[in-house]
This record gives structure tokens, sequence and C-alpha cells, in this order.
């Protein structure tokens, strides 16, 4: 018999333990049933739907991922391994020795049929580990894509961005657009004479190529010169020419302003003078071009070099003579006479059989265009367009620039494919180029010149390209600092203004002299306008009773009194015109934000905003 509830006491309890426990379990699994079950409810919310894809996108995106997180090196890699991988392209290694050097082995060729016929057979399988170690500082692929074909369709293609475009939309290969391009083009005939790709420039030497392509791959520019190249390595090596110290020779005591010229020195007159060319076979040296190539021929049983001509047919055996026969060709061609045509065959009696009139040349215009066509496309010498307005106008477009630096820039960065058409509907007439010269450079070999002779008689000895030097120069130099001063590049004049210095020339470069006073001028266009100064008589003006011995003196004063007194300068931002030049000079400071006119006197320290005034000062105190 047991007690009620409410008179249990805790002593009691202990008396009977089994009933109690059992009691107290059963409400203990209760509860954790029930915990179990909510927390079952609660994982099944967390749970999100999995949509199941097909195989296809998720292969996309791991790949899409795996492009996202490449560094640079390996996207070019990757780019370029597709390439082979699905063409018939093949890499070219270093040039030197015999030819064409293998990228996978050692071996050499003479010429690069033989080198993608050995690299199709022996390295088919080595295209995927291609430039693997190769860091992006030198990172640089010299592609030949001669009968260019794609191997998945056979498609044959003229150029590598065509096959490009094909592997992408056709055969859906991913290619990383988004870097800069370090894969160079090469096509290979079966002459000696090699075509750019780019600008289809004839080219006797596959290392003068080579170094030209920088010319269209300007990946990395220089601060200085504003030269432009495929990767940022040959750029180092460049911009070391720009550095300025005293380096004095090792082995006499010539001193130079940079390392390279002095390292440059050393190898050619002391270090290996005695023996600059190396045979390609054995490795025997020679003091002579010609002497090594008849070395190899004789010894190694290589094919003779033979250059033509391609504006006569005429052979040489060395590029030295290649570059002395069109000057002798063209003082016969050029040469055009009242009397029938000269048979090239004679030889002692042309100049006796000459008239005694001036020599009259024919198409003297493409001789000039050739010349500065020539310069423009081997060298980082930029043209100048016309002056005026707010500073120095390009030749191609119609935009301007304060400093000649801003000019330089934009004409390699915009208009480097424009040089082949530079000045093509200009006539002899008015035929005149103001050229900057400064930090002026080889494009072929990054070789640094004073002056622009130098730059021509080094392009025609060591590049082999051809000038015409027997017309009139019509190509005036310029070099411009940093400051406001520029100065003559003959005889070393200040000037404060490119327009005096732009006069001043016609002193140095007189192909026309006026009969009257003997004045040069630059072109017979500028003669001419000087000519109309001596030609006399009644020329009375149109607004007032004065009269003028000249038209010039008649024309000038109704400009200057008359029709123009009160906006005699013109901004060159706004077009707003002014009726002096200090006025106009605050007036672009203040409202279009141009710096201030600072002319310094060169004899004291005193400045002064206009030309007018320092003229004033010079003649008064100096």
């Amino acid at each position: 018999m047991g007690y009620p509830p409410q008179a249990m006491k805790e002593s009691d309890l202990t008396v009977e333990p089994k009933e109690g426990t059992k009691k107290i379990k059963v409400i203990a699994t209760k509860r954790r049933v029930e915990l179990k079950k909510q927390k079952n409810k609660e994982k099944t919310k967390k749970l999100k739907i999995i949509k199941i894809r097909p195989a296809e996108q998720i292969k996309e995106q791991l790949e899409k991922s795996k492009w996202i997180f490449k560094s640079e090196v390996d996207r070019h890699k990757d780019n370029i391994r597709t390439i082979l991988c699905n063409s018939n392209a093949t890499p070219i290694g270093r040039y030197g020795g015999i030819g064409y050097g293998c990228c996978f082995c050692a071996k050499q060729f003479k010429t690069p049929m033989e080198l993608k016929n050995h690299t199709v057979v022996v390295h088919k399988d080595d295209k995927m580990s291609f430039m693997k170690n190769v860091p992006l500082l030198s990172f640089i692929v010299k592609l030949d894509i001669t009968n260019l074909i794609c191997d998945l369709c056979l498609t044959s293609f003229d150029s590598l961005d065509g096959l490009v475009d094909h592997l992408e939309s056709i055969h859906k290969k991913h290619f990383h657009k988004e870097i800069k391009d370090h894969i160079l083009p090469f096509k290979f005939d079966e002459g000696r004479i090699i075509k750019c790709v780019v600008c289809s420039n004839d080219h006797n030497n596959f290392k003068v190529l080579l170094e030209h392509m920088n010319t269209h791959f300007k990946n990395y520019v220089c601060d200085v010169c504003g030269a432009g190249f495929v990767n940022n390595k040959i750029l180092k090596t460049h911009a070391a020419r720009h550095k300025t110290g005293v380096f004095e020779c090792s082995y006499c005591p010539k001193i130079f302003n940079t390392l390279v010229k002095k390292r440059d020195h050393e190898r050619a007159i002391h270090v290996t003078f005695s023996k600059r060319s190396k045979c390609g076979y054995c490795g025997e040296k020679f003091s002579d071009y010609t002497k090594k190539n008849n070395h190899e021929v004789k010894v190694h049983g290589a094919k003779p070099v033979v250059l033509k001509c391609q504006a006569y047919p005429l052979q040489a055996v060395t590029t030295s003579n290649l570059t002395v026969e069109p000057k002798e060709v063209t003082k016969i061609l050029e040469v055009v006479d009242i009397k029938p045509r000269i048979e090239l065959n004679t030889s002692d009696g042309l100049i006796k059989e000459q008239p005694e009139k001036p020599k009259r040349i024919k198409n003297e215009i493409n001789y000039h265009k050739n010349n500065i066509r020539t310069i423009l496309c081997n060298s980082n010498a930029t043209p100048i367009g016309r002056y005026g307005g707010i500073g120095y106008g390009c030749c191609f477009c119609v935009q301007q620039f304060e400093t000649p630096m801003k000019l330089k820039n934009h004409t390699v960065v915009v208009h480097n494919d424009d040089k082949m058409s530079f000045m093509e509907n200009v006539p002899l007439l008015s035929f005149i180029v103001k050229l900057d010269i400064t930090n002026l450079i080889c494009a072929l070999c990054l070789m640094s010149f004073d002056s622009l002779n130098g730059l021509v008689d080094h392009l025609e000895s060591i590049h082999e390209k051809h000038f015409h030097k027997g017309i009139k120069d019509h190509i005036l130099p310029f070099k411009f600092d940093e400051g406001r001063i520029i100065k003559c590049v003959v005889c070393s004049n200040d000037h404060n203004n490119f327009k005096v210095l732009l006069e001043h020339m016609n002193t140095h470069f007189k192909n026309y002299v006026c009969k009257v006073c003997g004045a040069g001028f630059v072109n017979r266009k500028i003669l001419k306008n000087h000519a109309a100064r001596h030609k006399t008589g009644v020329f009375e003006c149109s607004y007032c009773a004065k009269i003028f011995n000249t038209y010039v003196k008649k024309r000038d004063h109704e400009r200057v009194i008359h029709i123009k007194c009160s906006m005699r300068s013109k901004c060159g931002y706004c077009g707003e015109k002014f009726s002096d030049y200090t006025k106009k000079n605050n007036h672009e400071v203040k409202f279009h934000g141009a710096k201030p006119v600072v002319l310094k006197c060169q004899a004291c320290e005193k400045t002064y905003n206009n030309q007018r005034s320092l003229s004033a000062h010079i003649k008064k105190y100096h």
C-alpha cells in the first residue's frame, strides 16, 4: 500500500529507487527524441537546392577559374603553345653561326625551311614545354609563319592574326588577348631578301629585320627618346645608352660619356679588331667579313653570298659592293639630257658627253621623299608640322602640342604606320622637312648619334640603306632641351622662338639663291615669296593715301594698320584675337592654364615676358 503523493518525503524517495529511476529515464528519452526531430528539421531548412549542370559547363567554369589566376608569363606561354600545337608555325631560336638555330636543341640550319622540317619531325612532342623556364622580362618568340596552315582543318592563312581568330572561333581554342604581344611573325622566300610582314620593307639580314620589328611591337617605350621595344629586357639594355658619366677606355686614354660607347669602342678597336668575323662551322675568326665568307665556301662547302640589287639587275658578292652599285647606277639613270639616252655600257665617255648646262634630275621629288622616309622608318627622328597656335603641330593630323617631346610621343604611338606615306602629295616647289633629332638613335641597332649626317652614314654603311645624295638637302634638323632657348645645330646660336630659328636656317641651307641680294633659301617657294620684295613700282594703299614702291610693303601696311590693327595676336586655344602679344599671353595663362612666357637675357639675369622687351634690353645694355 503506497502513500499519497502529497504525503511523500524526500527520504522516502530513496526507499524505492527502481520506480523513480524508470520514470526519469522515460521522460529523458522522450525529450531526446523531440530534440533530434527539431535538429533534423533545422538541417533540412539549411540545405540548399543544387542544380545539376552538364559536365561541359563545369569544365568551362574550371578552365576559366584557372585562366583568372594565371600569371602574365603563363598566359604568353599558353598562347604560343596553342599556336604551335595547332599549326605548322615554327619558332626560331638564336640566329648566328651558320644560320637559324632550333629552339629545342643546339642544332643550326642554313635556311628556315630546313629548320621547319627538323622541328616538325624531331620535336613534335616538345611543343607543350616550349619556353618553359623563360621569365616575362626576356620573353620573345620569333615565329616562322611561311605557308601557314591550321593542322586541324588544313585551312591556309596569310597572317598570324587570321590563324588565331580561326582557332578561337571555329575550333574553340582559348587565347589570352588582354596581354601585350611578344610574338614576332616572319615570312621567308627562296631568295635572300626578307620582307617585313607589317610594312613590307626589304632586309638582307635577319638580325637587322629582328631589330626593325621593335618599331612595330612597342610594348615597352623609353621615357627619354620614345623608342619602343618588344620586351622589358631590350628596353633596359637600351636605357643604359642614356646614362651619362665619365668612362675611360681600359686600353687607351679616350674618355666617353656613356658606358655603352666605351664598351663598343673597346670591342671594335682593342678587343676584337683583328678577328671580328667568326666562321659558323669551325669557329675560326677573321679580320674581314669577305674572308670569312670565302673560308666557309672553300673549306666547308657553303653557298657563296650573292646579294642582288633590287633597282638594277647586277650582282654583288658582298654587301659593301651592293651599297656601291646603286649610287653608280643612279648617277647614270638620274641625268636627263636633250640628247638621246646614253647607254649603260659606256664607261669613260659618260661625264664628257654631258652638256655644259646644269644637270636636271628627273623625279627629284621622289628622291627627297625616299630619303626622309628611310630616316623616319629607321630612327626615332620626328617631323614637325606647322608651328603656331599652342605650339608644335603634327605632320599626320591636326593636333598641336606645347612641347616637341609631347609631339614625339604622339607620333611614335599614333602614327608609327604612317611614315611611308609622309609628304605624299607635296610638290618639290614647297618641299621642306623640319626634323626633331633630339636624342637621335638608330631603330635597327639602337646606336645613338649627335647629328643627322652621322645617322645617314651609319644606315648606309652598316644597314645597307640607300640614300640619294646627288640632290639638294631640304631636311632641317633641330634639337630641343628642357628650357625655352633653342640652339641652332649648325652654328649653335641661341633663339627664343622656333619661327625665328626656322628663318635663320635659310642661311645654312642655301639651295636657292636670290639673284638680287644673294640671300639663300631652303626651297623655291620661299625664294619666290622673297623675290616679290624686289619688284618695284607704284602701289597705293586701298584705305589711305599712302603710296609704296613694292607690293609687299603695301600689303604689310594694310594688314598692320587697317585690317588687323585691333586683333593682331590670336589665342592658340580658343581663337580669340588681341591687339597686343602680351595680352594674348596673359589670356592663355589665366583661362587655358598655359605656362607663362619667361625670356631670360643670356648676358645678365634679367627676364622678360615678351621678345620685344628683351630685344630692347639687349640693344640698350649689351
